[in-house]
């Protein structure tokens, strides 16, 4: 019996594997001190981040898919938006204590953000049955009306 590696490997999640791989690859050039390629890194997974939902939309995906893309995303995300800021404000500080714990909040903060809209779009496609809606820092209406981009509609 042939044993198959966990997770999907077909072009509706390539793009957001390679924007995770240019926010990799982005640490690694700020750990170099190497800035200015660090930020062509962000903005090539900020590229790949912009499109990975709309190609994603081009197949019929299963619920597992779906949801797999959801979450494979917002890891993506937190690497690459969160992640990797954090890093290249903490390094360019000096490594600044006070700096490092800000920039470790703001990395806190963008994880707890992500699992929140996770919630909502899973508890969106558990109602509604429909394909996966990106959540993203742009506004867009949830089903109660809460903006996405607003953050006060988190409730802690």
């Amino acid at each position: 019996m042939k044993k198959k590696l966990p997770g999907y490997y077909d072009y509706t999640v390539v793009l957001t594997y390679c924007g995770m791989l240019f926010a990799f690859c982005g640490i690694l050039r700020v750990l170099a001190q190497d800035y200015w390629q660090a930020v062509c890194c962000l903005m090539l997974a900020g590229v790949c981040d912009m499109f990975d939902g709309a190609v994603a939309s081009t197949k019929e995906r299963t619920i597992r898919e779906r949801r797999f893309g959801v979450q494979i995303d917002s890891l993506s995300d937190l690497v690459s938006f969160g992640v990797l800021p954090g890093i290249f404000v903490y390094e360019i500080s000096d490594a600044n204590p006070f700096v490092g714990l800000v920039a470790a909040l703001f990395v806190l903060c963008a994880l707890i953000r992500l699992a929140y809209f996770n919630v909502l779009e899973e508890e969106r496609q558990n109602e509604r049955g429909g394909a996966a809606r990106k959540l993203s820092g742009r506004a867009r209406h949830d089903d109660r009306g809460a903006a996405s981009g607003d953050l006060s509609a988190l409730r802690l």
